[in-house]
């Protein structure tokens, strides 16, 4: 699936900027001119393929796309539950509104999932004490 591996390659440049400094800043511009410079140099072809990838991922039209945004907005919200289980409780107001924003039932079910997920306890399986 290239378009969740390219549609934020942006961040690797400006990072993934808060919904707050979305206010003060078009970020949408700025994104469209890390990725055209991030792929300017790049074999025609390829360019082009990656381009197309990144306009179809903004248009949402395809399954593909929609499934790609779904997987970014589900990263979201596994982040803010750990950051909800380290004692940042007000990462509770993005469960409110984020969730509805996932358009596949699958999506919908790994959050039903996730939310009653101990984020933590993944390292307490792997992690042995030896002696």
């Amino acid at each position: 699936m290239a378009m969740a591996l390219f549609n934020d390659i942006h961040e690797s440049r400006i990072n993934d900027l808060h919904k707050m400094g979305h206010y003060y800043i078009d970020f949408k511009e700025a994104e469209k001119k890390v990725f055209e410079d991030q792929t300017e140099k790049l074999h025609p072809f390829v360019r082009k393929d990656i381009r197309s990838l990144r306009e179809k991922y903004n248009q949402q039209l395809s399954p593909e796309s929609v499934v790609a945004r779904d997987a970014d907005i589900l990263e979201c919200l596994i982040q803010a539950k750990e950051y909800c289980e380290r004692g940042y409780l007000q990462t509770k107001k993005f469960f409110q509104k984020a969730p509805d924003h996932l358009k596949t039932k699958s999506a919908r079910d790994c959050w039903r999932k996730i939310k009653n997920w101990d984020s933590s306890r993944w390292w307490e399986e792997v992690v042995k004490f030896e002696r």
